[in-house]
């Protein structure tokens, strides 16, 4: 019997090995290859946004303002509902005050698979990773369209733009 086991498990291993050795030239960007080289500890700037005329996102900016930063040594990455059950997002410069970038789309908030949105982000780091579904249509980082499906995309911050880097 355990001649029988320990020739399985060989097999088994067999298969798996080749599998494994080329998932793993497919990792994911890490925040730690996006580092800052420091943190803006304050205080932030006024805000700083010319077009105040929705009332709800002169609200989320007022709050975002107020907060640590969170983002890319001096950014502030903040949310807010923007209708139809999505949710849009806004790069808030914590030294000047000024909205630098917004999303490059607006995601569901809870979709009809059942996935959600999500998105990651560090202070020490200029990757930003959004999860979920894109409300309008997208594309990757060749410029070809993309089926409406959850999904992972990974920006770099880079010159206050949004880079997308990579599509899963």
């Amino acid at each position: 019997m355990a001649i029988k086991f320990r020739k399985s498990l060989l097999t088994a291993l067999a298969f798996c090995i080749p599998v494994l050795s080329a998932c793993a030239g497919t990792t994911e960007p890490q925040f730690e290859d996006y580092k800052v080289d420091s943190i803006f500890a304050g205080p932030n700037h006024a805000l700083d946004v010319a077009d105040q005329s929705d009332d709800k996102w002169t609200t989320y900016r007022s709050n975002a303002i107020k907060r640590k930063v969170n983002f890319a040594g001096h950014y502030i990455v903040y949310t807010g509902g923007c209708g139809g059950g999505a949710i849009c997002g806004e790069i808030l410069d914590a030294k000047t005050g000024k909205i630098i970038s917004g999303f490059p789309n607006a995601y569901e908030l809870e979709s009809p698979d059942g996935s959600y949105y999500d998105a990651g982000f560090r202070p020490d780091s200029r990757l930003l990773v959004i999860s979920g579904i894109a409300a309008d249509p997208e594309k990757d980082q060749n410029g070809k369209v993309l089926p409406a499906q959850s999904r992972t995309r990974y920006f770099e911050f880079t010159d206050n733009e949004l880079v997308l880097i990579k599509v899963d």
